[in-house]
Formats: structure tokens, C-alpha cells, sequence
């Protein structure tokens, strides 16, 4: 009786902290939907200006990302423009609205894809929303993880969103042993998809991929195990081979950096280093962010003993006769867990590649490369969940306590985040107050609508105003040629329209330059107006040309 008193005692303290958990997920969904929704200009900056408004110009040019226009790095084929070029005439040509619809709806199947992965290599819904609490929290307000898969902009949630879906694949296939002929014609396209957009899904996804199941394969080889269908390895190398081909064939734009071997300790430990230590948010309750990422670390290596211990446990020696039948008939013993644990090693993998990268390469550092700590430590604390609960069957109370308590202290933490998001992006939202919006409202105030100043500047103020005003970019403000970085040549005269009174947005910093291009072409200035800290200088048509 005493048992099953326990038994139900578990389940219910089971079922409080799980319910717990899903408010904390809620309450953090609920801080991110809002930012995006109705405080999206409250971290506006130049970059995500842009992708703001390219999903207009996609929109104006079919939903294709159009020649014209001059990208970064990558062409957007899967992304958040993409996505908001449908729902701009959905939403009245609102692109701020547009944008930020997109990025809910990008973060929602973020969030759906991973929840399948969690659930399918085993993990309990309350270990499934600790993954998700973590993931959702051990980030800074507007820090780069938050805009590259949450908010304004979410650069790389299709990066991510492509990595659990192929690690879902990769589970099947190891289940199964087998080819699942659908996956493998849906996983083919998203890497051609992945390779028009650059390199970072063969850095997070394919490159780590294949790198796990040759280590999956020399493990089984060393301890005389029997192999799975070498279709398996095949098809990852084949992922990598057509997104990295793509990548090259259709000349998306990659700057290369030189490689650094003399250097690279000494880069290591004053570069890299230091940006993986603000990767992760150590300045909210940082003892509490230590114990978790400890935690993480300890489920990993706990896994991995674990791994090596049971790999190629041995199955019917008949049923390897010949090939064909081993591909269509074989199955893994239901009793043999293991293999759905193997595609967890892709997190650290890749974020282990991503530092090597980075360290013996001329690169700067950049935290969002390392995107990849994120999804270690959140893994990684629920594995050391899920084998506490499997290793101490026998020391019910104990166990209960330090699983109960490991959890909550994940909800508290996801908790107080929340409350600090909600804070920076919501509460405190001074978009209103900011130079840029004071420029826009005395644009339209006055009747003007076009207008140039630095790329810094030019697209922030033009979705500060929802894009009902329109700056764009220069090179330098003595020149006045097109800026060719996150523009499109369409905006600019010979083929956009000379006529009509033109405003230059002048900075302190631009004011010589600006004196320069006063004294080549002596433009005849209406007005001047000074606004923030900027000056507006109105002149009578637009000198500025696409390329002079």
C-alpha cells in the first residue's frame, strides 16, 4: 500500500511541476509574441531594418527575392521576409506588423519541431519544456540568440528549424534501418533550399551530422558490432555534399577569412572565450546558470559512457545474410533504446565546430555562431534528468527530491526571465522617444517623403515610420552614390524619379562630408531643420544617383 501510495505522490508532484513548466513556456511565448507583435521598433537597428523591409520588396517583386536587390550574405529563400511578403497584403501593407507575424509564426514551429524530437528520443513533457524553458530563457533581452531565432528578425531560425527536422529523419532511419524514400526526398530539397542560403545550416546541421554518424560508425566498428544500412552515412554525406554545392554553384556571397595557426591560443583565450561567456545569460542569477550549465555537462558525459558502453548491441546474426533482406526487414530490438540518443551529440558538435572556426580563422568572433550552446546546455540538463530517473529506481524519495527540485529551479529561473524580458521589451519600449521616429513624424509632418542618409540610419528611419517614409542609404554623404549593402537598385535615381523636394539626414559625424557634396553641386536648399541630433537638409529635387 505503501508503494503505491508513493507511486501516486510521484505522479502528482510529476504533474504539478510539469504544469509549472508549461506556464513558464507560456509566460516566456507571451513576452516574445508581444515584442513582436506591438513593440517591434523598441530594439529597431539598422540590420533588422532591412530584413524588414526586404519582405516587401519580395512582396513587390512576387515573393522573389528580386536581383535588384543587394543582400548581406545570403539570399533569403526560407525566412522570416519570405514569409512576411505573404502576410504584408494580409495586414494592409503593415511591414512592421508583417514582420513581426512572421517571426511568432517562425518561433512557433521552432518550438513544434523540437517538442517532436524531444518526445520521439524519449524525453517526459516535464524534461521536453525544461529543454524549452532553457532555450527560451538563457538569453539576453534583444541579445543576438534572441534575434536569431525569436525576435524582429530571427536570422537563423530556419537554420534551426532545418536541424531538428533532419535529426528527426536521422532517428527514423536509425530506428528503422532503413530508407524512408519521402524523407530523403523532403531532406534533399531543404538542403538545396539551405545551400541558396549560405553556409550556416552545413556549419549547425549537416557538417556536425555527418561528423556523429562517422564517430556513431567507428564506435560500433572498434567494439566488432554489427553495422545499420551504410545508406545512412551516404545520405548525410549526400546533405552536406548538395548544400555545400549549392552554396558555391549559385555564388552566394560568403566572405572568406584567412586561417590563423600562430595565433589561435591567443585568440582563443582573449577572443573566444570571453564572447562564450555572454553567450548565455551569467548576469541574472549567475550560481543558478553555473549549477545548470554543470548539470548539462554532466548529462552529457554521463550519456556518452553510455553510448560507448551500449553500442551495436548484438541482434539476429540471420538476419545479415544478404543486404536486402538486413535493409527491408531489419528492425532494432524495441529493448535497445540507444539510437535515438546518438543524434544529441549534433548540439555540442556543432558549437565545438563553430569555436574552431572561429579560433583558427582571421574571423572576428561573433556569439551568434555559437547558437549551437543553447541547444547543449538545454539538452543536456533534461539527458541528466532522464537517466536520474532511469539510474535510481530504488531510491524513489531521493530521487524525487533532486529531480523536483532540479526542475523547479529551471521554472523559477524561466520565471524571473520572463519578468526581466518583458521589462526590456515590452515595458520599457521608447520607440517614440527615439531620433530616428523624431525624424520620420517631421518628414510626414511636413509633407516629405523621401529621403538619404548612411546605411546606420536610412532603413531605421524608414520602418520607424512603418515605411511610409522613405530613406534609403548612401555610401557617404559626398558622393550621394547608392549604398550597395542591404538595398535595392530600384530605389535610387536613374530609375526612381529625380523630381520632388529631397530630405538629407545629416549626423555631426556626417556634416563634412556632407559640406563636400554642398560645395561640388550646389544644390538649392529649401529648408533645414534641426531634429535630435541630426539636421534635416530639404533640397529641392534628389542628387543622388545609384552610381556616379
Amino acid at each position: 500500500m505503501k508503494a503505491k501510495q508513493k507511486l501516486v505522490v510521484n505522479n502528482i508532484i510529476a504533474r504539478i511541476i510539469t504544469v509549472i513548466m508549461a506556464v513558464v513556456v507560456l509566460a516566456l511565448l507571451f513576452v516574445f509574441f508581444s515584442a513582436n507583435i506591438f513593440h517591434y521598433t523598441a530594439r529597431m537597428e539598422a540590420d533588422i531594418a532591412s530584413e524588414t523591409l526586404l519582405g516587401t520588396v519580395i512582396y513587390d517583386n512576387g515573393f522573389v527575392q528580386p536581383s535588384t536587390w543587394y543582400a548581406s550574405t545570403t539570399v533569403r529563400v526560407i525566412s522570416v521576409p519570405n514569409l512576411a511578403a505573404f502576410i504584408y497584403p494580409l495586414v494592409s501593407q503593415n511591414a512592421n506588423l508583417a514582420a513581426g507575424i512572421a517571426c511568432v509564426i517562425m518561433m512557433v514551429l521552432l518550438l513544434a519541431v523540437m517538442i517532436v524530437y524531444f518526445r520521439q528520443i524519449g524525453f517526459s513533457w516535464a524534461q521536453v519544456l525544461a529543454s524549452l524553458v532553457i532555450i527560451l530563457s538563457f538569453t539576453n533581452a534583444a541579445d543576438e540568440f534572441q534575434r536569431m531565432l525569436f525576435l524582429y528578425a530571427s536570422y537563423y531560425v530556419s537554420h534551426a528549424i532545418t536541424l531538428f527536422i533532419i535529426l528527426i529523419f536521422y532517428n527514423k532511419w536509425l530506428k528503422d534501418n532503413k530508407v524512408s524514400w519521402w524523407t530523403l526526398a523532403l531532406s534533399l530539397l531543404i538542403a538545396v533550399l539551405n545551400g541558396l542560403q549560405g553556409m550556416h545550416a552545413c556549419l549547425f546541421c549537416y557538417i556536425p551530422l555527418v561528423v556523429v554518424e562517422v564517430l556513431r560508425r567507428f564506435v560500433f566498428w572498434i567494439r566488432e558490432k554489427k553495422q545499420s544500412d551504410p545508406f545512412i552515412l551516404i545520405w548525410t554525406i549526400i546533405l552536406f555534399v548538395v548544400s555545400f554545392g549549392c552554396t558555391k554553384v549559385f555564388a552566394t556571397t560568403n566572405f572568406g577569412a584567412s586561417r590563423n595557426i600562430r595565433h589561435a591560443f591567443e585568440k582563443f583565450v582573449g577572443e573566444v572565450c570571453p564572447v562564450i561567456g555572454t553567450t548565455l545569460s551569467f548576469n541574472r542569477l549567475p550560481v543558478l546558470i553555473i549549477l545548470i550549465v554543470a548539470a548539462a555537462i554532466a548529462g552529457y558525459v554521463i550519456y556518452i559512457f553510455k553510448l560507448v558502453k551500449n553500442a551495436g548491441k548484438k541482434i539476429d546474426e540471420d538476419l545479415f545474410q544478404n543486404y536486402r533482406a538486413a535493409l527491408s526487414d531489419y528492425k532494432l530490438d524495441s529493448s535497445d533504446k540507444t539510437y535515438r540518443y546518438w543524434s544529441m551529440l549534433v548540439f555540442p558538435f556543432g558549437f565545438i565546430l563553430c569555436v574552431l572556426l572561429e579560433t583558427f580563422t582571421t574571423a572576428d568572433v561573433a556569439g551568434r555562431y555559437f547558437l549551437m550552446l543553447l541547444f547543449t546546455v538545454a539538452t543536456g540538463f533534461s539527458l541528466l534528468i532522464h537517466q536520474l530517473k532511469e539510474k535510481f529506481q530504488d531510491f524513489a524519495l531521493l530521487r524525487g527530491i533532486i529531480l523536483t527540485a532540479s526542475l523547479f529551479l529551471v521554472a523559477f529561473y524561466g520565471a524571473f526571465s520572463a519578468v526581466i524580458f518583458y521589462s526590456d521589451l515590452v515595458i520599457n519600449d521608447y520607440s517614440y522617444n527615439t531620433d530616428a521616429y523624431k525624424v520620420y513624424s517631421w518628414m510626414t509632418e511636413n509633407g516629405y517623403t523621401y529621403g538619404y542618409t548612411t546605411f546606420d540610419y536610412a532603413n531605421y528611419v524608414t520602418v520607424m515610420g512603418n515605411n511610409t517614409v522613405k530613406v534609403r542609404a548612401v555610401n557617404n554623404m559626398a558622393e550621394m552614390s547608392g549604398c550597395k549593402w542591404l538595398s535595392d537598385t530600384t530605389w535610387y535615381p536613374p530609375v526612381k524619379s529625380q523630381e520632388g523636394a529631397t530630405c538629407y539626414i545629416v549626423s555631426e559625424a556626417m556634416t563634412e562630408d556632407f559640406n563636400v557634396f554642398l560645395e561640388t553641386y550646389e544644390p538649392e536648399i529649401v529648408n533645414t531643420e534641426e531634429v535630435g541630433k541630426f539636421v534635416i537638409y530639404v533640397l529641392d529635387h534628389d542628387y543622388t544617383l545609384w552610381e556616379r
